[in-house]
């Protein structure tokens, strides 16, 4: 390719676009300033939107252990207050503690009196004379 000499307006116009033409849709030194600080503001917003979303799934999270813990407590019979005392992060952890917890908190029932009530009268007699005349309990 030779070297032609531009001689005429039109010529160099055409030239003129043509170059201008390679260089469409990149961005001028003018807008580059605009441009860093629109990337600058949408990457600081993602991070909020990330953290938010971390701080979020770590919440729910933390219901859902809660409901699964109130589930388990519910049907393995044991109290409401003790519900969060349940260790564990899967269902059948839950389970296995709650019937630990259980047998720990199961409420039994007293023994059987094998006195009379006559030897109990005859008991608190007999001490609460010593005690008057200062003998021995």
């Amino acid at each position: 390719m030779d070297f032609e000499p531009i001689t005429t307006q039109e010529k160099l116009d055409e030239l003129l676009a043509a170059e201008r033409a390679k260089f469409e849709g990149y961005a001028s030194p003018e807008n580059v300033a605009e441009y860093e600080k629109r990337i600058k503001t949408l990457t600081d917003k993602a991070a909020k939107l990330e953290k938010t979303n971390a701080e979020l799934d770590s919440a729910n999270k933390a219901h859902e252990l809660n409901a699964l813990k109130n589930k388990v407590a519910r049907e393995s019979g044991l109290r409401y207050e003790l519900a969060d005392r349940l260790s564990g992060t899967t269902e059948e952890e839950l389970r296995a503690d709650a019937k630990k917890l259980c047998e720990y908190t199961a409420v039994t029932a007293p023994l059987k009196s094998t006195e009379s009530s006559a030897d109990k009268l005859s008991a608190a007699m007999q001490r609460g004379a010593a005690a008057m005349f200062g003998g021995e309990e």
